[in-house]
C-alpha cells in the first residue's frame, strides 16, 4: 500500500474518533477530582515546579559537561569501562 495524504488523514480521523471519548470522560473526572483536592493539588504542583526547575538547569549544564555526572562510584566504573 502506498502511503498518501488521504490514507493520512482516514488514520488520523480514526485516531480522533477513537480517543475523544476517554478524552472526554478524564476531562469530566479530573475535573470533579480538582475540586475536591483543590488545597492539596496546588501545593504539589508547586513542589513539582520547584523540583523540575531545579533539576532541568543542572541536567543541561551536566550535558555541556559543566558538571560531573552524578552516580558515585558504579556510574564512575561503567563510564570508564571498569565493572
Amino acid at each position: 500500500m502506498r502511503p498518501s495524504a488521504l490514507a493520512g488523514a482516514a488514520v488520523m480521523a480514526g485516531f480522533v474518533l477513537g480517543t475523544a471519548p476517554v478524552s472526554g470522560l478524564l476531562g469530566v473526572g479530573l475535573g470533579r477530582g480538582v475540586n475536591v483536592l483543590r488545597g492539596r493539588l496546588t501545593a504539589f504542583v508547586g513542589v513539582a515546579l520547584l523540583a523540575v526547575s531545579g533539576w532541568t538547569p543542572l541536567s543541561g549544564l551536566r550535558l555541556g559537561g559543566w558538571l560531573p555526572a552524578g552516580g558515585g562510584a558504579a556510574a564512575d566504573g561503567a563510564a570508564s569501562g571498569r565493572v
